[in-house]
C-alpha cells in the first residue's frame, strides 16, 4: 500500500493506482481510507460512477465492520470496446 501510496504522490496523474489502491484497502479492510480515497479520486476519474460505487462499497463494508479479506474486487483496465 506504501508503494501505491507513494506512486500517486509522485505522479496523481496516474489514472490506475487509485483503483488499486481503494481495492487494496478494503481487501485489508480499511474501509474509512477505502472510502476516503475512492472519493477523492472521483473529481480525478475517467469515470467518476465507478469512484462512486466503491465509496458506496466501502462504506458498506465499514458499517458492518467487514473484517479484512472479506472484500474482493478486480480492477479491470481494459478499455471499453476492446476485445482479446
Amino acid at each position: 500500500m506504501d508503494q501505491l501510496v507513494a506512486s500517486l504522490a509522485e505522479q496523481p496523474e496516474q489514472s490506475d493506482i487509485p483503483g488499486y489502491l481503494v481495492a487494496g484497502e478494503l481487501a485489508l479492510g480499511d474501509c474509512k481510507a477505502a472510502a476516503r480515497d475512492a472519493a477523492g479520486a472521483r473529481n480525478r476519474a475517467a469515470n467518476p460512477g465507478v469512484f462512486d460505487g466503491l465509496r458506496r462499497l466501502a462504506d458498506s463494508a465499514d458499517h458492518v465492520s467487514a473484517p479484512p479479506g472479506s472484500v474482493n474486487i478486480r480492477i479491470n483496465t481494459t478499455p471499453a470496446g476492446w476485445s482479446r
